[in-house]
């Protein structure tokens, strides 16, 4: 049996968890990433109130909610990565999403939702499926067995 057949077999859905939930993960990091380190004309590297100071000032959302949500991004989008606390950290990237969904991009064009909605359904995936085989979780709970 050669390698593409034995990636495409249907009991290799393991196989894609990982894939999604690392891609996924690696987002969520990089969209936490640039709210922690904001590129600045200052030189300023680390510079959240950029991102805090707009949710609050623009949005009317507490200074703490915006770093639960830079903490759900790059914290949490760490956790997918390696599949570690998978299904709390996905949970943690819902909300997040549901606000960007409902509230930051509630009047803006399809185009500017879709990629939120993507993340969301996608974390809703991971509460479902957990980790999956190939996660911390799974090496986790075979110890505790």
């Amino acid at each position: 049996m050669n390698t593409l057949q034995r990636i495409t077999q249907t009991g290799n859905t393991n196989l894609a968890i990982a894939l999604l939930r690392i891609w996924i993960g690696a987002m969520m990091v990089y969209h936490g990433f640039v709210k922690l380190f904001p590129p600045s004309p200052d030189g300023m590297m680390f510079n959240p109130w950029k991102f805090i100071t707009t949710l609050s000032t623009e949005r009317g959302i507490p200074e703490f909610f915006g770093w639960c949500a830079i903490l759900a991004e790059f914290l949490g989008g760490l956790c997918l990565v390696t599949g570690f606390l998978t299904r709390p950290a996905a949970l943690f990237v819902i909300i997040t999403m549901l606000v960007a969904v409902f509230n930051i991009h509630m009047h803006d064009p399809w185009g500017k939702k879709e990629f939120a909605l993507a993340y969301l359904v996608s974390a809703l995936a991971f509460v479902v499926s957990g980790g999956g085989m190939y996660s911390i979780d799974a090496r986790l709970s075979k110890r505790s067995e």
